[in-house]
C-alpha cells in the first residue's frame, strides 16, 4: 500500500462577500497550491508533487488567509490554471502507482524532500501492497478538491480511497476525535519538524511524519483498511426515504436493504434500534469494513403535506486502536 498524503491552500471570497457561481455550481473555496508526498508502508518517500496554480475566481486575496499563509495578490498570478495542474497531479498518481522500490519521482518544482521522514520512535516494517490511498489532515482538503474539481469541469469522482489522517491520530493518541490544529500534532509527537507552516508541500511533510509514526506504532495498514480507508466519492448522507405515514416510514427503514457505503457490500438486517427525539438510530454490520452507527432524522410534511421522509446519516464505529501507541510516546509528551 502506498500512500500519497496531500495538502491543499485556498483562496476565498473578501469578508461579506458571495461565493461565485457559474453554472448552478458554487466554488467556496478556489485551490492555489497542491502539494503532496508519496509514502510507502515504511514511511520512506518515494515522490512528492507540488505546484501553484494561477487564480481564475478570487483574483484577490483574502485578508484574513493573506495572514495566514502570507500569500500576496501577485502570487496569485504565478502558476498555471486547475485543471492543468489537476490533470498533472492525476499523472503524478498514475506514475507513482505504476513504479516501484524508493526511486523518487518528483513533479514539484526542484524542492529537496528526504527519503525517509523523522519519526517520534523509529520506523517499523510492515507489508507491502501497490495500491494508493489519498491521505490528509481532517476532511476539508478532499471535499474541497472535489468541489474545485467540479467547478472546472473535470471529473469529480477522485476514484481514489481516502484516508482521514487527523482521525485515526485523534483515537490513537489522545483517545478521542475532533477537531485539531497539525501544527499541535507534530509538536506532540517530534521536534524535529523544521518547514513553513501553511506552505503546502511543507504542510504535507507534516502529516506525512504524523501518519508514518502511526504506521511504525502499530496502526498498520490491515487496520486502516478495514476502519478507516474510505471512498471520497461515497456522500456521507444518503437520499431521503419517504412514506405516507410514520409508521410506513419506519417499517421501511427497518426493512430496507442497506449496502455499505465504501464497498457497496450487504449490511446486516439493523440492530440495536432505539428511538430519540422522534428519530431512529441503529447499527449495521459490514463483514469487510466493520459497523456502522446509522441516524434517521425523520422529518414530518415533507417533501408534501401528509408525507414523512428521513434523512439517513452514517458513521463508522472506530476500534479499540493499540494502547502501546499511546505509552511509547508518553515520555516525549511529558518533556
Amino acid at each position: 500500500m502506498k500512500f500519497a498524503v496531500l495538502d491543499l491552500e485556498w483562496n476565498s471570497a473578501p469578508p461579506g462577500g458571495k461565493p461565485r457561481q457559474r453554472g448552478g455550481k458554487k466554488l467556496v473555496f478556489e485551490i492555489m497550491e497542491i502539494g503532496a508526498l508519496m509514502l510507502d508502508d515504511r514511511g520512506t518517500v518515494l515522490g512528492s508533487f507540488h505546484r501553484r496554480i494561477r487564480a481564475e475566481v478570487y483574483r484577490k486575496i483574502n485578508p484574513y488567509i493573506a495572514k495566514v499563509t502570507k500569500v500576496k495578490n501577485a502570487d496569485l498570478r504565478c502558476g498555471e490554471p486547475f485543471v492543468t495542474v489537476y490533470a498533472d497531479f492525476r499523472a503524478w498518481l498514475t506514475e507513482m502507482a505504476n513504479a516501484s522500490g524508493g526511486a523518487e519521482v518528483s513533479a514539484a518544482g526542484g524542492e529537496e524532500v528526504p527519503k525517509s521522514m523523522p519519526s517520534a520512535a523509529g520506523g517499523g516494517e510492515l507489508g507491502r501492497s501497490e495500491a494508493i490511498v489519498l491521505c490528509a489532515w481532517g476532511c476539508n482538503d478532499m471535499q474541497n478538491l472535489k468541489a474545485n474539481c467540479d467547478f472546472f469541469g473535470c471529473r469529480p469522482k477522485l476514484n481514489f480511497p481516502s484516508l482521514d489522517i487527523q482521525y485515526v491520530y485523534g483515537l490513537a493518541v489522545e483517545k478521542k476525535v475532533g477537531q485539531r490544529k497539525l501544527e499541535e500534532a507534530v509538536e506532540r509527537l517530534t521536534a524535529d519538524f523544521a518547514g513553513t507552516w501553511h506552505e503546502a508541500l511543507s504542510d504535507a511533510a507534516a502529516a506525512a511524519m504524523i501518519l508514518r509514526d502511526l504506521l511504525a506504532h502499530g496502526v498498520n495498514p490491515t487496520i486502516l483498511q478495514r476502519y478507516f480507508v474510505k471512498s471520497p466519492d461515497v456522500p456521507h448522507k444518503t437520499a431521503h426515504i419517504t412514506a405516507d405515514s410514520r409508521k410506513a416510514l419506519t417499517t421501511a427503514l427497518a426493512t430496507n436493504e442497506y449496502r455499505c457505503p465504501i464497498c457497496g457490500g450487504p449490511m446486516s438486517k439493523p440492530a440495536k434500534v432505539r428511538k430519540k427525539a422522534g428519530d431512529m438510530m441503529w447499527s449495521l454490520q459490514c463483514l469487510q469494513h466493520g459497523e456502522y452507527a446509522v441516524h434517521a432524522h425523520i422529518t414530518a410534511g415533507k417533501p408534501m403535506p401528509g408525507n414523512f421522509s428521513a434523512k439517513l446519516m452514517w458513521r463508522r464505529i472506530p476500534p479499540q486502536l493499540p494502547d502501546f501507541y499511546l505509552k511509547q510516546i508518553q515520555p516525549k509528551v511529558n518533556e
